[in-house]
């Protein structure tokens, strides 16, 4: 039993069942849009190239389609996802804080009381869909909207990356506008079947069906590689069968220019891993060639990584610095920040900063002469990060100047103490933001929270707070409430 648990857990979070059901069938939604969308974007690209319709994509009978693809999506959410509050049915929620509270706890999301649900376990009350949304996740529409936002951006690069720059006014010949169309058009069929691969696959891992790491589906499930491989044989035999040398000479295959691929070969291996990209990309973000985001991201919203583009990972006690930059969101410091793989990665470069580890593999603390900080055991490259400021050498050698100064003693400060997760940046410890008693503890970081008139402030317990009615658009109205009783019906 216990060997069982440990790799499952360190394969996948573990999810109530209509969690799973929920993004499994959300999953299988994203891999069809994806592939419509891609599929109607071709077909417009090929008209235009053809010189059969021009003008922009999709066209008018694509963009019904995929707009139809987004509907079923849409409702696939509506009817998978999401359970009613277990004291108020009447409710409908995506989370427990989405219930109202009980006298003494929080309402939970849980119709029936055997059946949890809460999005955050699979992704979609995460940063990514509140990035895309603007507002968090609170309705199944907004599931829907997230990831069909995600999947079409993705599979719109997927045929950026098949068809490059080419478009009417380069005067394709037959057998070269014949050639790029049925290589896209297999092409989608490879990442169509990477997509839907990984998918039943990730839903396997999420149901407890199947164990594994999530990430690699694409090549350690033997049935899912083995449709892949077998899909990417008949990509390159297309491209064998349907493109001679001239015609690949006059296309723009990846985006790489026109007549920088040449041969069949060269063809099939980029336009086989842009489709797996796009599909399930597994690298950091800002390394990837064609989609920052892949279909797969959008089904299954990923964590928080330094690469993504965005501001995400909060400082917390073991991400002492957190995210300060991400790329392009750089505004702490435009052009300075750090990027993923440094030591540093996501902080902004042009402040100093000083790290302290232990280097062997076991050490233990000096502090004191005695007590529980005196001898404290603490494991391998374990340590610090220093800020330091008021000094002014020009080269150093490890915490040593060596270089020139006129002060070379430099003052080191870092946040070391205890903060409380909602507020990550605060300056302040726990107690001091809490209770004040004397001891960091859990409940110094008890708050309100955003459906109460006093969010935000500090409580000992749900009387501390006041809780306001909701109409059904979840728009906050001027009553307020001590239990769902107060509010009217809906």
């Amino acid at each position: 039993m216990a060997l069982t648990f440990a790799f499952a857990g360190s394969s996948q979070a573990a999810v109530s069942k209509a969690e799973a059901k929920c993004v499994g069938k959300v999953g299988g939604g994203a891999a069809k849009l994806a592939a419509t969308v891609a599929k109607e974007m071709m077909k417009c690209r090929d008209a235009d190239i053809s010189g059969k319709a021009v003008g922009s994509c999709p066209s008018t009978k694509g963009a019904a389609k995929i707009a139809k693809a987004v509907s079923k999506l849409a409702g696939f959410a509506a009817k998978s996802c999401g359970s009613s509050c277990l004291h108020d049915p009447e409710v409908s929620c995506l989370a427990d804080s989405h219930c109202p509270p009980l006298t003494n706890a929080q309402g939970k999301c849980n119709a029936g009381g055997t059946n949890a649900f809460d999005i955050t376990n699979i992704g979609y009350g995460g940063w990514a869909c509140r990035a895309i949304l603007g507002h968090d996740v609170l309705g199944t529409d907004d599931i829907a909207g997230c990831v069909a936002t995600t999947v079409t951006a993705a599979s719109e690069n997927f045929v950026a990356a098949a068809y490059g720059s080419i478009d009417n006014s380069s005067a394709l010949s037959k057998d070269a506008g014949r050639c790029l169309s049925k290589a896209g058009k297999m092409a989608n069929k490879l990442m169509g079947s990477v997509a839907k691969g990984v998918v039943k696959c990730r839903t396997g891992i999420l149901r407890g069906k199947v164990l594994g790491d999530p990430a690699k589906c694409s090549t350690a499930d033997a049935k899912v590689a083995k449709k892949i491989a077998k899909m990417e044989q008949k990509l390159r035999s297309t491209l064998t069968k349907s493109c001679s040398s001239s015609s690949l000479e006059a296309l723009d295959i990846c985006g790489n220019g026109v007549g920088a691929v040449t041969t069949t070969d060269e063809a099939g291996d980029c336009l086989a891993a842009a489709a797996k990209e796009v599909a399930d990309g597994q690298a950091t973000p800002t390394l990837r060639t064609h989609a920052a985001r892949s279909v797969i991201e959008g089904a299954f919203p990923p964590a928080p990584v330094c690469g993504d583009g965005a501001v995400n990972q909060l400082r917390s006690v073991h991400l002492r610095l957190g995210e300060e930059c991400d790329g392009d969101d750089d505004g702490a410091c435009p052009g300075k920040c750090l990027p993923p793989g440094d030591m540093f990665e996501c902080t902004c470069g042009d402040v100093p900063r000083f790290r302290s580890f232990q280097h062997a593999d076991k050490g233990d603390s000096d502090a004191g002469w005695h007590g529980m900080p005196h001898n404290q055991q603490s494991v391998g490259l374990s340590g610090y990060v220093l800020t330091m400021s008021n000094c002014d050498c020009t080269e150093f050698d490890g915490a040593t100047c060596v270089g020139n100064s006129s002060d070379p003693v430099c003052d080191l400060q870092g946040q070391q103490l205890p903060v409380c997760s909602h507020a990550p940046d605060s300056q302040q410890t726990c107690d001091e933001s809490g209770n004040a008693n004397g001891a960091d503890e859990d409940a110094d970081c008890w708050v309100c929270d955003a459906f109460n008139t006093n969010a935000g402030e500090n409580c000992a317990n749900e009387s501390d707070c006041q809780a306001r009615c909701y109409d059904s658009d979840w728009n906050a109205t001027a009553a307020t409430c001590s239990t769902q009783s107060d509010c009217p019906l809906g």
